[in-house]
């Protein structure tokens, strides 16, 4: 799906260019929003978790010190600890206890 077909999703009809620039420009929260909410349709991938300033304030460190490139180092390596470790052993259990009666 182009991004031009993917804002008119999000829009509900088609737009001329003048109006996707403006569309996306005054929408932008509406258009990140749909996004996140319907990323797995979009892409076959659904989101598990993120990584924010705020958890690291709540472990006592200070974030402050964390621009945004250390954050997506962070998030990257976050999500290679956790798919190294726990996931595999949690999908299979949670997958069948949510299909369990």
């Amino acid at each position: 799906m182009t991004y031009k077909q993917t804002i008119e999703r999000i829009a509900g009809r088609p737009l001329s260019e003048p109006e996707l620039a403006e569309f996306t420009r005054d929408q932008w929260g509406l258009i990140c929003s749909w996004l996140r909410e319907n990323e797995g349709a979009l892409t076959g991938y659904f989101p598990i978790t993120s990584v924010s300033r705020a958890d690291l304030e709540n472990i006592g460190i200070d974030s402050k010190q964390y621009d945004d490139g250390d954050m997506k180092q962070l998030a990257s390596k976050m999500a290679d600890a956790y798919c190294d470790n726990i996931f595999w052993i949690d999908l299979p259990i949670i997958a069948e206890a949510i299909k369990q009666p």
